[in-house]
């Protein structure tokens, strides 16, 4: 429940604030809210990764650990790339768009799946003790999000005069506080390791390679054709959007629009009913 609650207070302080940041930089509100769209869609295909990771190759718990301690190191990366007399792009995008995502990516499957399997479902009260754990985390998940939005946010496109912050500091100090909860989550998640319960992991083939077997199996019908173009195009979304944020082209934006139609559209259509 920590590490979910520290992760959503990072990633919405995020969302929140670094579109204006990016615009202060130079970039227009097209550019910049691009790249806000394009990190959020990232963060959120980044899960696929961090579930293969976890059923794989490494586990729940280190997956959990180990990117999360990417999402930390990810989150500082960025406040330092805000430090006034710094305020590097390039840090910035690194920290972001590479390590915080896959953090995201890493936390956002897994968290809830090993918070479930710390209670025996052979206990006579399971089923309450796993609703009210889901009940916690989910509360969290929204408290995370209002100090993000309420206090962070408001850090750092003003700083924190009362606090001695100035304007100008605004944006690291804000981010600083985002990554140092992060850092704890990770820590104390780590340290309590001897009390976690153990589940031995299933032995059973990767969560993609049966993702994608599915899909070549249906691909005979034309409901499969459309799925294995909507899930192609995925990549090619993120990629036109990527690059939309750096070029300032009325062509691609009507590119990026009519690729992400097409895709969802596809998958939408093609999944409505998965029985062919």
């Amino acid at each position: 429940i920590l590490v979910e609650f520290c992760e959503r207070l990072c990633y919405y302080t995020f969302s929140g604030t670094q579109k204006t940041w990016l615009q202060d930089r130079g970039y227009s509100n097209s550019q910049s809210s691009s790249l806000n769209l394009t990190w959020a869609m990232l963060s959120y295909v980044a899960c696929f990764f961090g579930g293969w990771l976890a059923s794989s190759k490494l586990g729940i718990f280190m997956t959990t650990a180990a990117l999360s301690f990417l999402y930390a190191v990810g989150t500082y990366l960025a406040a330092y790339a805000a430090l006034p007399g710094v305020e590097n792009i390039t840090i910035y995008l690194i920290g972001v768009f590479g390590l915080i995502t896959l953090g995201a990516g890493g936390i956002k499957p897994n968290v809830c799946t090993m918070g479930a399997n710390q209670f025996d479902p052979d206990a006579p009260n399971a089923n309450e003790q796993r609703a009210s754990f889901f009940m916690y985390f989910y509360l969290t998940i929204n408290v995370g999000s209002a100090i993000s939005h309420g206090i962070l946010s408001s850090w750092a496109s003003s700083g924190a005069p009362s606090l001695g912050v100035s304007l100008e500091y605004g944006y690291f100090f804000a981010w600083t506080v985002a990554a140092s909860f992060m850092a704890l989550a990770c820590l104390f998640f780590v340290l309590g390791r001897c009390c976690y319960r153990k589940v031995e992991q299933k032995k059973e083939a990767p969560v993609l390679n049966m993702m994608f077997e599915t899909l070549l199996e249906g691909s005979g019908s034309s409901m499969g054709k459309l799925a294995l173009l909507g899930w192609g195009l995925i990549p090619i979304v993120i990629a036109v959007a990527f690059v939309n944020a750096f070029v300032e082209n009325n062509i691609l934006k009507v590119a990026a629009i009519v690729v992400a139609l097409t895709c969802i559209g596809s998958l939408v259509a093609a999944h409505w009913d998965n029985s062919y």
